[in-house]
């Protein structure tokens, strides 16, 4: 049968309570998620007249409809991370209306019509680059957080932290809107910024990739002592882990916070994340799992070079009672360019046990 995606909302936004969605006992969860879509900058400046997001329109409207034509269709949509390219030397006016536009194409899908779609930002929407150095962009906070609200793509979470109630996080400005907590049926979601704005950063110390790991271990804790919680997972853009030397993962010192509180926990399952333009899915310790989805439709990483070959695509979790599975949708790539014309329906290639 066929889930009904106007869902039973319980708690409203914004009363400290964790917002969930109420589903009957013989209704399986079904959450997707897919990241990295923006185009090279040199690509973008060639089509920007006609193209103002940035985004590689052309697979992000294929995932899209892909997405939609799930049967049952999921319940969840996450958008995580480098939708937009972002990187703008300024106070936020171009990722304003890179946003604007993404928002424009996202509103105009039948998923939107059918499917509730959650953004989290990556560091293409909050940092800045200056030659080589990428640097964090104070002024993107409020620029995502107003756009965000707005939009309407963090209804129904829990909102996260500000600066005033995560004083262990050292956080500068409002993170509540980059931050929070999503039940679904059983399980909890914990949605991360990988690159939150703290007093660890000065101008001789441009640190990218924090984490506000003490309110992390807050919401983990209550998770884990909360037994209607079955499952709990966290999700972000940076990648925790990489055998990349090269990888800009989430910054050490949060890293290693955050995988310390996973190790911990009882009911912690996995951490779904973008960042890295490929799909990998490994142990980050004992039986805590990292998947990396990061075939939205950005330039795939040439040294990913898998035994099928290069796809773009989307994952999805699906979790029925106590077993969870994640299953790996992909299309080919255009044989021409990565943000060619040529496009194919995405196809169940794979599914992977996470939990039973």
């Amino acid at each position: 049968m066929q889930l009904a995606v106007a869902l039973s909302l319980i708690a409203s936004v914004g009363n400290g309570k964790a917002s969930s969605f109420a589903l009957n006992p013989s209704d399986s969860v079904r959450v997707v998620w897919l990241g990295c879509n923006r185009l090279e900058k040199k690509d973008w400046e060639k089509e920007k007249s006609t193209n103002p997001s940035s985004a590689n329109i052309v697979q992000l409207t294929q995932s899209l409809r892909d997405i939609d034509n799930l049967s049952p269709r999921p319940q969840v949509v996450f958008i995580t991370g480098d939708m937009v390219m972002g990187y703008a030397d300024d106070q936020g006016e171009t990722l304003r209306k890179q946003l604007e536009a993404w928002t424009e194409i996202i509103k105009s899908s039948y998923l939107y019509k059918h499917t509730k779609i959650i953004a989290i930002a990556g560091n293409h929407e909050l940092n800045t680059k200056v030659g080589d150095v990428r640097k964090p962009n104070r002024f993107t906070t409020k620029v995502w957080n107003d756009w965000v609200r707005e939009a309407g793509f963090f209804l129904s979470v829990t909102p996260g932290p500000r600066a005033e109630e995560s004083t262990e996080d050292e956080l500068i400005d409002d993170q509540s809107s980059l931050n929070g907590t999503l039940r679904i049926g059983n399980s909890e979601f914990i949605l991360l910024n990988t690159d939150v704005t703290n007093k660890r950063q000065t101008e001789t110390n441009q640190l990218v990739g924090a984490v506000p790991t003490h309110w992390f271990q807050q919401k983990l804790d209550s998770a884990d002592r909360d037994p209607s919680v079955h499952h709990i997972f966290a999700l972000g853009h940076r990648n925790l882990i990489s055998d990349n030397k090269d990888e800009a993962t989430v910054e050490p010192q949060s890293a290693g916070s955050i995988i310390n509180s996973i190790s911990k926990s009882k009911k912690f399952v996995g951490y779904l994340c973008s960042h890295w333009h490929l799909w990998d899915l490994r142990n980050i310790v004992g039986t805590k799992w990292q998947a990396v989805e990061g075939r939205g439709g950005s330039k795939l990483e040439d040294y990913w070079q898998p035994s099928e070959g290069q796809s773009f695509g989307f994952s999805m979790l699906e979790i029925s009672g106590r077993n969870v599975s994640l299953m790996k949708y992909s299309r080919p790539v255009p044989k021409d360019k990565y943000n060619g014309a040529s496009v194919s329906p995405a196809t169940l290639v794979k599914t992977y046990s996470l939990a039973e």
